[in-house]
């Protein structure tokens, strides 16, 4: 979390659980699609 939490760019690990908690676990390719579009991959 906290790892992803850097790459987000979020202030806290809060934050990114709270953005991307209701993805997860059974929408992984949904959380994948959001944190790259995050990422601008």
């Amino acid at each position: 979390m906290k790892t992803l939490q850097a790459v987000l760019g979020h202030a806290s690990a809060t934050e990114t659980q709270d953005t991307y908690a209701d993805l997860w676990p059974n929408r992984t390719g949904e959380v994948a699609e959001v944190i790259g579009q995050d990422l601008q991959i």
